[in-house]
């Protein structure tokens, strides 16, 4: 009677471990699935963006002159590009942005402009 006993705890520790064995392989086949990079049609479409943008040229020009041009610039398919105007078919610069970061330098005065600058009760006179 004790080896049928034993046959039988040992038949039920068995099934228990068919058990844990397959809950074990369940949950690293859901840890597997979880850890895969979604597929492309999951992800952000790259913006497209166009418009006039102000250049800054490294070289100064002569007598005093303005170092900011004003660039027509292109966004899409992951590169920026500028040309010189909206009528320009072949870009002066090409930009690839794959694996780039964008970082917020915060909001910076324009002194040429003054964009960012409250007018003061003398500027309204």
């Amino acid at each position: 009677m004790s080896s049928s006993t034993e046959r039988v705890a040992s038949s039920g520790g068995s099934s228990e471990e068919e058990h844990l064995r397959a809950e074990i392989y369940r949950l690293q086949q859901q840890v597997h699935e979880l850890s895969r990079p979604k597929p492309a049609e999951d992800s952000v479409a790259a913006p497209e963006k166009s418009g006039y943008l102000f250049k800054w040229q490294d070289r100064s020009i002569g007598w005093g002159g303005t170092k900011w041009g004003l660039r027509y610039v292109r966004l899409e398919n992951g590169r920026l590009s500028y040309y010189r105007t909206h009528e320009e078919r072949s870009p002066r610069y090409v930009l690839t942005l794959k694996d780039c970061a964008v970082r917020d330098d915060g909001s910076k005065v324009n002194r040429r402009r003054n964009v960012n600058k409250k007018p003061s009760s003398e500027d309204d006179v």
